[in-house]
């Protein structure tokens, strides 16, 4: 089954008007921002992997650790950003099409701070592993949601810089949490 041009330009009737764009450019880059902040959680969480526990690391041999950690725990934390993230990359295909793409990528921002919450402030491995495990859940969803979405309501002319700032908020993310490294980013005592 092909789509015909005339249900093509039905289709995408409710963004464009002629071949121009339905909305201004402002409002473009507001829903791009909606799916470009997907980009930036990513960096945080792929920082913050090293991040966290390095400080764990540190407050655990000057003996300030709130809890302790293993090697075991160590690879299960690191690894386990990924596979949620791949789990919920499976699920984004029924969400999108069930929900839509906007509306997905907002909500799955309250799990993206409950995360964040629980790896900041955790009162054992297991929380701060809960936390990483829901951030990775959001965002394997929301990454290929918010690709889709950008795709959408992105005028043809400014698409693929829409779709490229993705990848340079990632590298942002994690910049920003190297940079607060050893200000507030780290595990705390509750």
């Amino acid at each position: 089954m092909s789509l015909e041009n005339s249900d093509l330009e039905k289709s995408s009737a409710h963004i464009y008007n002629g071949g121009k764009p339905k909305s201004s450019f402002r409002r473009q880059i507001l829903a791009a921002l909606i799916g470009c902040t997907n980009g930036f959680l990513t960096g945080l969480n792929i920082g913050y992997t090293s991040v966290g526990l390095d400080s764990l690391e540190t407050q655990w041999t000057s003996g300030n650790a709130p809890f302790q950690v293993t090697n075991k725990d160590i690879g299960l934390f690191g690894s386990s950003l990924n596979l949620a993230s791949m789990v919920g990359a499976v699920v984004a295909g029924t969400l999108s099409t069930r929900y839509g793409r906007k509306w997905p990528n907002i909500v799955l921002l309250v799990p993206c701070a409950v995360g964040w919450l629980l790896m900041v402030y955790p009162s054992s491995f297991y929380m701060m592993l809960a936390g990483q495990i829901l951030c990775g859940l959001a965002q394997g969803i929301r990454a290929p949601i918010g690709r889709v979405y950008m795709g959408e309501v992105a005028h043809p002319e400014y698409r693929g810089q829409f779709l490229s700032s993705i990848f340079m908020l990632v590298m942002a993310g994690s910049l920003f949490t190297y940079k607060k490294r050893n200000k507030n980013l780290t595990v705390r005592d509750r």
